[in-house]
Order: structure tokens, then sequence, then C-alpha cells
């Protein structure tokens, strides 16, 4: 439902002059479409998992990026909504135990990924950085979604992103808190790919992908 929502037009345009992430403080994530949440369409693909992580542990999912996506035909979105249930306990400090991000990765080679997400032991130095270029400028940022159990965020493209290749990397990290447990941490996890231009997405990644 999150994933559906959007802050109405009218709401936007009465907040228009105020400044910052005001209409998110007010609006939230907005109202939900309960059709966009339930369906696909021609030229808007839903895909989903539901899941599990091992805390201190991350996964990959592979986003299919169809042709006619890549060329920079009409704009373009890519929209990921994730939502768990961590411990939680009564005190506002410290309020959840475990904590779970998500990142969108572009044209950068698995062990890539692999190698600069990895926990490491402290004889091994820093992590190799990952090239601007490789990530995706989602919006709201991390450190504003981040802080909920419910976060959203979209990036979108008005050129051509066809040197990116026709796979993207979405990197799911849970991270332990408080609670000490080494056990898995439950997630839901929605990728919204979008395009205005009539370009059938629905087919093209219905041939590739299983749910």
């Amino acid at each position: 439902m999150v994933g559906s929502a959007s802050i109405p037009e009218a709401a936007a345009i009465r907040l228009s002059g105020l400044t910052g992430d005001a209409a998110q403080k007010i609006c939230g994530h907005g109202l939900p479409n309960l059709e966009r949440a339930a369906f696909s369409d021609d030229d808007r693909v839903v895909l989903y998992a539901e899941d599990s992580l091992q805390i201190d542990h991350f996964a990959i999912y592979k986003v299919p990026i169809p042709a006619p996506f890549k060329t920079g035909e009409g704009r373009r979105t890519i929209k990921v909504t994730m939502a768990y249930d961590p411990p939680v306990r009564h005190t506002r400090a410290d309020y959840l135990d475990t904590g779970m991000s998500f990142r969108l990765i572009r044209g950068c080679p698995d062990d890539v990924i692999r190698d600069h997400f990895r926990r490491r032991a402290q004889v091994e130095g820093k992590r190799p950085e990952l090239a601007g270029r490789f990530q995706c400028n989602l919006e709201p940022g991390p450190n504003a979604r981040e802080k909920g159990t419910v976060q959203t965020a979209t990036v979108t493209f008005h050129r051509e992103v066809e040197r990116y290749g026709d796979e993207y990397h979405l990197v799911v990290r849970c991270e332990s808190g408080w609670f000490g447990d080494a056990g898995n941490q439950a997630y839901s996890i929605v990728v919204e790919i979008a395009q205005e231009a009539e370009v059938r997405l629905y087919e093209r990644l219905r041939a590739r992908v299983s749910v």
C-alpha cells in the first residue's frame, strides 16, 4: 500500500510554498491507490519479495531492466518500498532494535558489490568505495528514510541509461541492535518500474522474471 501511495495533487499545490521536505512531513507517504497496489499495468510493473535475512547480513536482488527503459523514451522511474517488523522497546532512545536499509546499484559487477557491503575484520582495513556513478540517487535519501520500519524512495531518469546494462542490483541490509539475537528478520520489499512511453514493459519483464 505504501508503494502505491502518492501525495494528492491538491495537497502538493497547497504546500508548494513551503521549503524542504514539508510536504512529506505533513502528508507522510501520501494516499494509497489500491488498484496500483494490487496490479501491474502495461507500462508499470510491480515486482515483490517476502523474505527474511540473517542479522548482520545482506541480500542482493537482481532487478531486470528492459531495453526500452534504457533508451530514454519518456520519463522513467524505479520506486523501492520495504517494510519490516523489528523488536521494539518503550524508550524513545534506540526504540528499534534491528535496522534495515536498501541501495539500488547499476552497472556494477556482482563481486564488487559483494566486496563493498560484506562485513570486515579490523585487520582488513576500510571497505572499498563504490563509485557514485554506480549508485542510483533514490529520494528521499538514506538519512531520512532509514529512521522507520516502512521505507520508500524513488529514482527518476530523464536521459538514456543504456551504458548501465539490462540488470540493476537491489542490496538489502540488516544490522543488529540492542536485542542481540542472531536470528532472522522478516521483511517485504516491492520494486515498481514505470515508464511514460507506451512500451509494454509488463510483457517484456514477465518473460524474464518469475515471482
